[in-house]
């Protein structure tokens, strides 16, 4: 056993979030509007899969445009998604057959969709909008966190949307740009 050596694992490229342009390319690559909500729910909610899943079509605030979600720790939070999912979301709603689920499988009963089939969706996905790295639920929590430090929102914001109890946890997840650092740099101090 000790002969055989393990993988190594770049742990650090499998974190980076997806950039601008691969998110839009993930966009382009949706072909109904079930993925374009999938997609768009997952990056501007920064919602785990886990939570995704039990979500009720009568538990959505369409006014806030937010949902609270039973997560880990079995702690409830609230998260909010955008304008852009909201349309999307309601799309997808009108077109569909049934269910009371905000993700219903396409089959009756129409219950909602397994974590697994959102997983092998969004890879699904990223392998026409040929992404080289395997898409999942994660990284688009992921490209949520990165988004939103980059844009400027506070880092304690950030924590509080994904539900963590440390900070240093959020950090792993976000990933601060160099051109957002000297932006702010500039903005306040220069």
């Amino acid at each position: 056993m000790l002969k055989i050596k393990s993988l190594k694992l770049d742990l650090a490229k499998a974190r980076h979030a997806l950039t601008a342009e691969e998110l839009e390319r993930m966009r382009d690559a949706c072909r109904t509007y079930k993925e374009k909500a999938l997609v768009e729910f997952f990056v501007s909610s920064g919602c785990r899969l886990s939570e995704a899943v039990g979500i009720r079509i009568d538990q959505i605030n369409w006014r806030d445009r937010s949902v609270m979600v039973h997560g880990k720790g079995n702690k409830d939070r609230m998260v909010y998604f955008s304008v852009r999912t909201k349309l999307m979301l309601e799309e997808y709603l009108r077109n569909r057959k049934g269910g009371t689920a905000l993700f219903a499988s396409s089959r009756t009963p129409y219950d909602s969709m397994g974590p697994r089939a959102i997983q092998k969706l969004l890879q699904q996905i990223g392998e026409r909008a040929h992404e080289e790295r395997r898409v999942h639920p994660h990284l688009m929590r992921h490209t949520f966190a990165t988004s939103a430090l980059n844009a400027g929102m506070d880092i304690m914001v950030i924590q509080r949307l994904l539900g963590h109890n440390d900070i240093k946890t959020t950090q792993i997840y976000a990933e601060l740009s160099q051109t957002t650092v000297q932006y702010q740099y500039e903005r306040l101090v220069a």
